[in-house]
C-alpha cells in the first residue's frame, strides 16, 4: 500500500541546507554593504574634520602673526629702535622675519624682539629681549636659533612667504623703509578625496612709523 504524505506535513519537516546557505549568503551581503556604507561615512567625516582643523590652524596662525605686526611702531629715539630688524622670506631660520614691538605695556622691558620662520613645515616663533643697539644690530646676522622657540602651527605649512613694501607700495630691502608687510601662508589640508590639497591664506599689514 502506498501512503501519500500531505503537503502540509512535508512543509513542517524544517529548512533545507540550500535554504540555510541562501539565507546566510543574503545576510552576508547585507552586512558587508552596511559595513562599507558606515565605514565610508566615518572616513568622510574624519577627513572633513581634519581638513577643517588644518584650515583653522592656518587662519589662526596668519591672524596671530598679523596681530603682532600691527604693534610695530618705528621709534628712532629708542636705544634699540622698534621696528623691522631683519628682512627675510621666512623660509628657514636664515630667511627669518624679525621685528620689535610692544605687545604688553606691563612687561619690563615692554619691547621684545619677535622672530618668525618656516622649518620642517612648522611655523616657529622666537621671543627675545634685546635692549642694546649692539644686540639689535646683531639680529640681522644671528646664525643660532633659540632653544626656547615655540611652534605656532603643527607640521602642515608648505609655504611661508613674506614681502616688504615702502609707503609708496614699492618693494624694498631696507628695513627702515618698510611700512607694509604682505604675508602668504600655504597649508596642506586633507581633501574630500583623501589627498593633500593646498589652501593659501594672505594678508597685508601696515606698520606705523615717523
Amino acid at each position: 500500500m502506498t501512503t501519500t504524505v500531505p503537503a502540509r506535513v512535508r512543509r513542517d519537516r524544517g529548512t533545507t541546507l540550500i535554504e540555510v546557505l541562501t539565507a546566510l549568503a543574503i545576510a552576508s551581503i547585507v552586512t558587508t554593504s552596511l559595513h562599507l556604507l558606515v565605514g565610508s561615512a566615518i572616513k568622510a567625516r574624519l577627513i572633513v574634520n581634519a581638513r577643517v582643523a588644518d584650515q583653522e590652524q592656518g587662519r589662526l596662525a596668519l591672524a596671530f602673526l598679523a596681530d603682532r605686526l600691527r604693534q610695530v611702531n618705528y621709534d628712532p629715539r629708542a636705544a634699540c629702535p622698534q621696528g623691522v630688524l631683519r628682512i627675510g622670506s621666512g623660509n628657514g631660520f636664515s630667511q627669518r622675519l624679525a621685528f620689535r614691538a610692544v605687545l604688553d605695556e606691563t612687561q619690563n622691558p615692554p619691547r621684545s624682539t619677535y622672530v618668525y620662520y618656516l622649518e620642517g613645515q612648522t611655523l616657529w616663533q622666537e621671543t627675545l629681549e634685546q635692549e642694546s643697539p649692539d644686540q639689535c644690530a646683531r639680529e640681522q646676522d644671528r646664525l643660532s636659533l633659540q632653544r626656547e622657540r615655540v611652534a605656532i602651527t603643527p607640521p602642515i605649512v608648505s609655504a611661508f612667504r613674506v614681502s616688504y613694501l615702502s609707503t609708496d607700495s614699492a618693494a624694498t630691502t631696507d628695513p627702515e623703509r618698510v611700512r607694509l608687510i604682505r604675508i602668504v601662508l600655504t597649508v596642506r589640508a586633507t581633501g574630500a578625496s583623501g589627498r593633500q590639497e593646498a589652501q593659501t591664506y594672505a594678508t597685508t599689514v601696515g606698520i606705523r612709523g615717523p
